[in-house]
């Protein structure tokens, strides 16, 4: 790093030196031509102002201005590793606790749902809107606890995509069927006719689409539209997700795949980090638009090749 403390004052000392100098020899000849004092303070008066004044304000100045940017620099360096810092040491609590937690969790969940697809099989949900309602509850936070837990793993432990030749739109209508959506909220697929087979990791993808569609059923609070629609732009795949949510903030949009970030309470804050680590392992990339008050689109894009 550059050194700017002394700087300015030894620029004053050498610029004064250097007008000391001048004006001897102006003052001399001054005196060998038998020039009157008045003249000579006059003559000093000009030096000054014409010369001394305007330099040692441009390079004391220049030179403080250059301290303070530095100075700056070093202030938003030291808060950005700071940060990084607490998030790494975040990362590496949530890396020791994910698999025990995992492990421990999936047993009960598992049969939580079981018994919720004995009961339907029984047609006990039929016979009372109220447990209609409850088990369809109860169907969705198992869903939600089940998807962070395979977000958490994830994240902690990344997965390489293991391909097989799927069709997109197959991916879609399988995440939808599996997800509890609430009555309010209407899903309205649009597929291209020519959606061509794609070499993807079927398990990955859908856990991306899932993510993806659950932030955008959360943003609309149980109401609301949800289009998925997907098709082929020049050499990429493109899925998109619309819905007509609250939106995303402005300031926000460049954060939403930072690990651990999470405009919710309740949110992990890992969801769409693993859907862009498993888009970018697929080569592809994912956009986002948004606006708030209207919803937000997020545009999934794989290559087709």
């Amino acid at each position: 790093m550059k050194n700017y403390r002394h700087k300015p004052v030894l620029i004053t000392v050498a610029l004064i030196l250097g007008l000391a100098v001048i004006e001897f020899a102006v003052t001399r000849v001054l005196h060998i031509l038998y020039i009157p004092s008045l003249m000579t303070s006059f003559v000093d008066s000009i030096l000054l102002i014409t010369f001394a004044y305007p330099l040692i304000y441009y390079f004391v100045f220049r030179s403080l201005s250059a301290e303070i940017s530095e100075h700056t620099r070093m202030e938003e360096e030291l808060r950005k590793s700071h940060e990084k810092l607490i998030q790494q040491e975040r990362l590496a609590v949530l890396g020791q606790v994910a698999a025990s937690i995992s492990h421990q969790l999936r047993t009960p969940l598992t049969g939580i749902k079981n018994s919720i697809y004995y009961l339907r099989l029984l047609g006990i949900d039929k016979k009372d809107f109220n447990i209609t309602t409850h088990m369809s509850l109860i169907e969705m936070e198992v869903e939600a606890c089940v998807r962070v837990l395979n977000n958490m793993m994830d994240f902690v432990i990344p997965r390489m995509p293991i391909r097989k030749e799927i069709h997109l739109y197959s991916v879609i209508d399988n995440t939808l069927s599996s997800m509890v959506i609430p009555t309010n909220i209407r899903v309205i697929k649009n597929y291209h006719e020519r959606l061509p087979i794609l070499k993807l990791d079927y398990f990955q993808i859908r856990q991306a689409f899932d993510n993806i569609m659950s932030n955008s059923i959360e943003a609309m609070a149980g109401k609301g539209d949800l289009e998925v629609s997907a098709s082929v732009n020049g050499s990429h795949a493109v899925v998109s997700f619309k819905d007509t949510g609250i939106g995303i903030l402005p300031e926000n949009l460049g954060k939403i795949f930072e690990p651990l970030f999470s405009t919710t309470p309740t949110g992990v804050g890992l969801g769409l980090t693993v859907t862009n680590q498993i888009i970018e392992a697929h080569g592809g990339m994912i956009d986002v638009i948004s606006e708030i008050g209207k919803g937000s689109i997020f545009k999934v894009k794989l290559p087709l090749g």
